[in-house]
């Protein structure tokens, strides 16, 4: 028979397992008090690894649900704005399926408010490095509104919103209200609070001219209808295209799109490609206030305005010009050779905790044609932090993706794993770690002009 002292053990042990094992850890629920709070598993110890939570938030009647954070820690990579790997999704309604509030990680503890009388908050964590987690508190807030503005502008149309009438008291049962306003610019009032209207443009995309072909030396486009709101459902595209080889600038000095909480402009958008259509590499993506100034590698750019079938706001305002390439005047001059990667031996394998390597002949230039690879494998599960105290590479001011030569740094043993960063130029203040305990740095240099390259240093670092 057990002592008490046995029993006491089994007892313990047994708890510990339950708070380290997400299977045995109850988490999410349905929330229907006015307010409330709500916490991840363990709070405010770790949470546990591999786990899904989901908490209904539903208010009575048509109040909606203020969410907020007194605090948040949860894994973050400071590269990773997607948080891929823990992270606390808000969606707009009963279920995951529904429109995406907010997705957030690491210590980012903003509000969240419904625009229904339900939320949805999912918790999810990866298998590695969990952290305190989180504290949520809700309350149920106001009357649910349209959140489309009342503007003034061109043939604007006012009907009632009938899923959000708000069922008028006995002695109003014969009060009249709704319609429909056709004409450019007015007003209307509601008797107390009895009707909510949503405002819809009755133009469409159809109804819009925008976009175009632009070959002058400089000039600039906007959104449609600016400064008014740009309609709903808008697509448009600008194409510009320079004489012989000048490159394009393109400058936003005013942008005041639909606003998105995930910062991937989901809603309405604008974006550069480099080059004559759509198809090409991306080099910029604007929505909400943010402005931006952008430069082709190529004489065509290519601009593309959409928005989506809700919220619209003034729009923006482009300016563009054609200039010629960049010379490499900010650069020493380049040494021309002939050297191959068969005369200049590069890259190896490192295991030591901390070392150091160097571009082929560095002080002295590097060689055109050369490819080298040095992958690091750290002992254990120790992370590899690497950085460069000197680097010259050749670089264009208007090549951003690197595409002469450049340093290639993989977060794995192969240049198959994800790329943490691509440099060239003279990036020194730049520091990469990776997640896991290899990491692989290519450095390849094509026909053309070299440089002095680069000094590369590497530690080994504990998990955080």
């Amino acid at each position: 028979m057990m002592d008490i002292r046995t029993v006491a053990f089994i007892l313990c042990s047994l708890l510990e397992i339950s708070r380290t094992h997400g299977a045995a850890l109850k988490c999410g629920g349905a929330l229907a008090e006015p307010k409330g709070e709500f916490f991840s598993p363990n709070y405010p110890d770790p949470y546990p690894v591999s786990i899904n939570c989901t908490w209904t938030i539903q208010s009575t009647g048509n109040r909606i649900v203020e969410l907020t954070f007194p605090f948040m820690q949860l894994e973050y990579v400071n590269w990773d704005a997607d948080c891929r790997f823990d992270s606390i999704s808000v969606y707009d309604g009963p279920a995951s399926e529904h429109r995406l509030l907010g997705k957030l990680c690491g210590n980012e503890t903003r509000p969240i408010n419904s625009t229904r009388n339900e939320l949805t908050v999912v918790f999810t964590s990866d298998s590695t490095f969990p952290k305190k987690g989180f504290h949520a508190n809700y309350s149920f807030v106001g009357e649910r509104k349209s959140n489309i503005p009342l503007t003034q502008g061109k043939a604007l149309k006012y009907v009632p919103f009938l899923s959000e009438l708000v069922t008028p008291s006995p002695e109003l049962k014969d009060v009249k209200c709704g319609g429909e306003w056709t004409v450019s610019e007015g007003g209307f009032t509601s008797p107390c609070g009895v009707c909510l209207f949503m405002v819809h443009s009755l133009f469409s995309s159809e109804d819009v001219k925008c976009g175009g072909e632009w070959t002058v030396s400089e000039g600039g486009f906007t959104s449609p209808n600016y400064p008014h709101h740009y309609p709903n459902k808008a697509h448009c595209t600008w194409t510009i295209k320079s004489t012989g080889n000048r490159i394009v600038e393109l400058t936003f000095p005013t942008v005041e799109l639909e606003s998105d909480w995930m910062k991937d402009c989901r809603f309405d958008s604008i974006k550069v490609f480099d080059g004559p259509a759509s198809e090409q590499r991306l080099i910029g993506l604007l929505c909400g206030t943010q402005t931006g100034n952008f430069t082709s590698t190529r004489n065509e750019l290519t601009v593309v305005f959409s928005s989506d079938s809700s919220t619209s706001h003034p729009g923006f305002k482009a300016q563009y010009r054609f200039v010629d390439v960049p010379s490499l005047s900010e650069y020493p001059t380049p040494v021309p050779t002939n050297d191959t990667e068969e005369t200049s031996k590069c890259g190896s394998v490192m295991v030591e905790p901390k070392g150091e390597f160097f571009s082929p002949n560095y002080p002295e230039p590097y060689p055109n044609h050369a490819k080298c690879t040095w992958s690091i494998q750290s002992a254990g599960d120790h992370l590899i932090e690497l950085d460069f105290p000197f680097m010259l590479v050749e670089y264009r001011q208007w090549d951003g993706d690197c595409r002469f030569d450049a340093v290639s740094v993989y977060d794995g043993p192969l240049a198959d794993d994800k790329l943490l960063n691509r440099l060239c130029g003279n990036h020194t203040a730049i520091s990469v770690k990776s997640t896991k305990n290899e990491m692989t740095v290519v450095f390849t240099s094509d026909s053309t002009f070299s440089y002095k390259g680069f000094h590369a240093h590497y530690s080994f670092a504990d998990k955080p």
